[in-house]
C-alpha cells in the first residue's frame, strides 16, 4: 500500500491570520477567529442540529411544551417544585467591597428601581419560562425622571412570539430578536435590538439562543403516558361493559340485516338509557375480558417518576406509588442535588440581569464606574445551621489553629446560611445543640433579650476585647432562667411551707423548716454550669483577640472545668436563700391569718395566706437568681485564669458591666494586681447592690502587656 504524504502548508487557510504582538513578550499572537460554534442560523431561522424529532423544533416545539405544562399534572407539579423555591428566595442588591460614595449611590438606584418600584417576582417568573420553553426574554423600558434614567418596566416577551434570531456578521453574537405577535388587537412583526433585551437561555449550546427546554427530556415519557391514559380509559369502558355481540337467527340473512347488526354493535356505548331491540330469534350478549387484565398503572407511575427525575425532583414521587416507600436519607440526598440545581438556575438569572439590565441602568446614570452592583438570590442553597455549628465545634475541639472567630468568618457564615450582612451588634442568646440556651434560658422567647448594653464609661485597655453586650445578655439569660425555675417551683414549695405553718402551734411557727428541693437544686445547677462554661469561654475568647494566633479554648478544657467544679454549692445556696426568704414571708402572712382567723376554716386560711403571698412583689426572686448567676460567671472566669495563668501578666478589677456602680465598686474599679488574689474579689462582697454586683476580673495576656509597656 502506498503511503500518502501530506504537506502541512496545503492545509493552511488561504487568508493570512491577523497577527499582532503580545504586549508583555512581543511574541506573535493570532487574534483572528477561525472556528465556528456549529449552530446554523439561515436568515435568522435557527436550526438545532442535535434535535432528531422534527415536531420539537421551532414554534412547533413551543406548542407541544404548552400542551405538556398546561395539561399534565406531573409536569405542572415538577415545574412548580423547580420554580417556587427560586421565586420565594430573598433577592438582594449587593454592593462592592468598601464601596465609594458613587458606587453606593448606584447600589441604591438599582435597589430602588428593581426591588422597590418594580414587581421583581414577576421578572423572575418570566425569566423562569426558560425552563418551560428553553428561552425567555424581557425588554427594558426606560423613562426620564429629572436627571435620572429609570426603569419603567421589564416587559415580558413571550416565547410563543419568537420568530427569528438575527445575528452579527460573525454568526455567533445576537444582534436582535424578531417577534411575530399581537400588541392589543394589532398583529405586528418587530425587531428588538440586543441592547434592550435580557435573554435567559436554559442549557444553551453554541449559538443556540433558543436553548433546550427542561420539558424536552420529559417529552417521551409524557407522550407514552398520554397514550397509556387513553388505553386505560378504553380498558375501563370495555371491562366495565364488556364486548357486545349479536347472534343472528338461522335462515336467510340479508345484507341489510348484517349492516343493521354491525351498526348496533358499533354505536352501542355505556349509558343509563342504552337499549336495543332485536328481531325474533336473534340473541344479544356482552363478553367480558377473561384471564389477567394488564393495567397500565405501573407504567404510568414509572413515567411520572421519570418526568420528575428529568428535573432532579424524583423525591416528590417517593411514597406515592403502590409499591413505593419513602426513604428519608435517600430523599435528603436527592433534595441536595435538586437544590444545587436550583441555586445554579437562580445564579444564572441573576448573572443575566446583572450583565444586561443592571449594567445599562448604571451606565445610563453614572460614568467611570467599574464595580457594579449585583442582584443576588439568597436562601436557596442555604447551609444548614446545625451542620455549621457541628463542624466548627469539631474543629475547635481538635485544636485546629486555622479556624479563628473573626469578621471574615462571620460574613461567610451569614452568607452561607442566608442571613443579612452584619449591622449594629445586638445581644442574643447563644443556642446549644438542643436549641436551649447554655445559660439555661430559652432562645425562643423574650426572656433575657435585653437592649444593647451601654456601659457607664468607655472601655479602657484590655476591656475593649470584652464582648460587653453579649456578656450582659448571657448574664440576663442565666438570671431569668433561674428566676423562671424558682417561680415555677414556688407553688409547690409554698404549699408545703403553709401546710407546716398551719399544723404547728402558733408559738412554734418560727421552728418550721423546709429542706431545699433536690430537684430544683439540680435544675439550678444545670443553669449555673452553663453560665460558668460561658465565663470560661469569655476568657479564652479575650485571649484569642488579645494574642492573634492563640488557640481557642477546646471542648476538653470546658469539660475539665465543669468536672472540677459542679457548682452544687452555688445552686444549693440559691435554692436555700429562695426557700428561706419564702418561708420568712409565709410565716409573717400565716401569723397574721392565725391571729385573726374569724370564722374561716384552716383550709380557707391556707388559701387566703397563699393569695396574700402571691399578691406581694416577687422581685426578691430575681435578686436570688442574679446572685447565683454572677457567682457562677465569676467562677468560670477564674477557671479561665487558672487555665492560662502562665500567659497572664496581670489582672484588673472592672466595674464596666455594672452601670449602677456603688462607691465601693467605683473605688476598686481599675485596680491592678499580679493575680486575682491581689485585688478585690468579684462579685464584690461589699457592694451596696449586694447580689446584683456584676464586677469582673479582666486579664492582661503577655502580648498585650508588652504592647502596653
Amino acid at each position: 500500500m502506498a503511503l500518502i504524504s501530506l504537506n502541512i502548508g496545503e492545509l493552511a487557510p488561504a487568508s493570512v491570520p491577523a497577527m499582532t504582538q503580545a504586549p508583555a513578550t512581543h511574541q506573535p499572537l493570532d487574534i483572528s477567529e477561525l472556528g465556528a460554534t456549529g449552530t446554523p442560523i439561515f436568515g435568522g431561522f435557527l436550526r438545532e442540529l442535535g434535535e432528531y424529532n422534527p415536531e420539537l423544533t421551532g414554534l412547533s416545539a413551543y406548542r407541544h411544551y404548552e400542551r405538556m405544562r398546561r395539561g399534565d399534572g406531573q409536569v405542572k407539579a415538577t415545574l412548580a417544585a423547580v420554580k417556587l423555591p427560586i421565586r420565594a428566595a430573598e433577592w438582594t442588591v449587593q454592593a462592592p467591597d468598601k464601596p465609594t460614595p458613587i458606587e453606593q449611590e448606584a447600589v441604591d438606584l438599582v435597589k430602588s428601581c428593581l426591588l422597590d418600584e418594580l414587581d421583581f417576582d414577576g421578572i423572575v417568573e418570566n425569566a423562569l419560562l426558560m425552563l418551560d420553553f428553553g428561552a425567555a426574554v424581557h425588554e427594558d423600558i426606560w423613562y426620564i425622571d429629572g436627571n435620572q434614567v429609570r426603569l419603567k418596566k421589564c416587559a415580558a416577551r413571550l416565547p410563543l412570539t419568537f420568530y427569528r434570531w438575527l445575528t452579527e456578521p460573525n454568526g455567533d453574537d445576537l444582534a436582535a430578536l424578531e417577534q411575530m405577535g399581537y400588541r392589543g388587537s394589532e398583529y405586528l412583526v418587530t425587531q428588538i435590538p440586543v441592547d434592550k433585551l435580557s435573554l435567559f437561555t436554559f442549557q444553551q449550546e453554541g449559538s443556540n439562543f433558543t436553548g433546550i427546554s427542561l420539558l424536552r427530556s420529559m417529552y417521551q415519557h409524557w407522550y407514552i403516558k398520554s397514550n397509556l391514559y387513553k388505553i386505560e380509559a378504553i380498558a375501563h369502558e370495555r371491562n366495565g361493559m364488556g364486548i357486545p355481540w349479536i347472534k343472528m337467527a338461522a335462515g336467510n340473512i340479508g345484507v341489510e340485516d348484517r349492516k343493521a347488526a354491525r351498526d348496533w354493535l358499533q354505536q352501542l356505548s355505556v349509558n343509563e338509557a342504552t337499549s336495543i331491540l332485536l328481531p325474533p330469534d336473534w340473541e344479544f350478549g356482552l363478553e367480558g375480558v377473561k384471564g389477567t387484565i394488564q393495567s397500565p398503572k405501573d407504567a404510568i407511575e414509572h413515567h411520572n417518576a421519570m418526568i420528575s427525575m428529568a428535573a432532579l425532583a424524583a423525591f416528590i414521587t417517593m411514597g406515592t406509588g403502590g409499591k413505593s416507600s419513602g426513604n428519608r436519607s435517600l430523599g435528603q440526598t436527592m433534595s441536595d442535588f435538586f437544590y444545587l440545581s436550583l441555586q445554579s438556575c437562580a445564579n444564572q438569572i441573576a448573572r443575566v440581569i446583572n450583565l444586561s439590565t443592571v449594567k445599562r441602568l448604571v451606565d445610563y446614570n453614572f460614568s467611570g464606574i467599574e464595580r457594579y452592583p449585583q442582584i443576588a438570590p439568597q436562601n436557596i442553597l442555604a447551609v444548614k445551621f446545625e451542620a455549621i455549628v457541628e463542624s466548627l465545634s469539631k474543629l475547635a475541639a481538635s485544636g485546629v489553629d486555622a479556624i479563628q472567630p473573626d469578621d471574615d468568618l462571620e460574613a461567610w457564615l451569614r452568607k452561607k446560611i442566608g442571613m443579612p450582612a452584619a449591622g449594629n451588634p445586638r445581644p442574643r442568646p447563644s443556642s446549644g445543640g438542643d436549641g436551649s440556651n447554655p445559660a439555661g434560658g430559652s432562645s425562643s422567647g423574650s426572656a433575657g433579650l435585653s437592649e444593647t448594653f451601654t456601659p457607664k464609661r468607655a472601655p479602657r485597655g484590655v476591656e475593649k476585647f470584652m464582648r460587653l453586650s453579649e456578656i450582659a445578655s448571657e448574664l440576663d439569660n442565666g438570671r431569668d432562667a433561674i428566676a423562671a425555675a424558682l417561680r415555677a417551683a414556688r407553688p409547690r414549695i409554698q404549699a408545703e411551707i403553709l401546710q407546716k405553718l398551719m399544723s404547728k402551734p402558733l408559738k412554734d411557727a418560727h421552728r418550721v423548716s423546709v429542706a431545699p428541693d433536690a430537684k430544683l437544686v439540680a435544675q439550678i445547677q444545670n443553669v449555673l454550669e452553663g453560665v460558668q462554661t460561658y465565663g470560661l469561654k469569655t476568657v479564652g475568647d479575650e485571649r484569642v483577640r488579645q494574642s492573634k494566633g492563640a488557640k481557642t479554648p477546646t471542648a476538653a478544657i470546658v469539660r475539665a472545668a465543669q468536672a472540677r467544679e459542679p457548682l452544687g454549692v452555688y445552686a444549693d445556696g440559691v435554692v436555700s436563700e429562695f426557700t428561706n426568704n419564702l418561708q420568712q414571708r409565709a410565716t409573717n402572712v400565716v401569723l397574721d391569718q392565725r391571729r385573726r382567723p374569724g370564722d374561716r376554716t384552716t383550709g380557707e386560711q391556707i388559701i387566703q395566706a397563699g393569695q396574700d403571698l402571691d399578691d406581694q412583689s416577687d422581685g426578691w426572686i430575681d435578686n436570688a437568681a442574679a446572685k447565683g448567676t454572677n457567682e457562677a460567671f465569676a467562677d468560670g472566669r477564674r477557671e479561665g485564669y487558672d487555665n492560662y495563668a502562665d500567659e497572664i501578666s496581670s489582672c484588673i478589677y472592672s466595674a464596666l458591666l455594672d452601670p449602677n456602680t456603688c462607691d465601693q465598686c467605683s473605688d476598686a474599679d481599675g485596680d491592678e494586681g499580679a493575680t486575682p488574689d491581689d485585688i478585690t474579689d468579684v462579685p464584690n462582697p461589699d457592694c451596696d447592690g449586694g447580689d446584683k454586683c456584676r464586677c469582673v476580673h479582666v486579664f492582661v495576656f503577655e502580648d498585650e502587656g508588652k504592647k502596653a509597656a
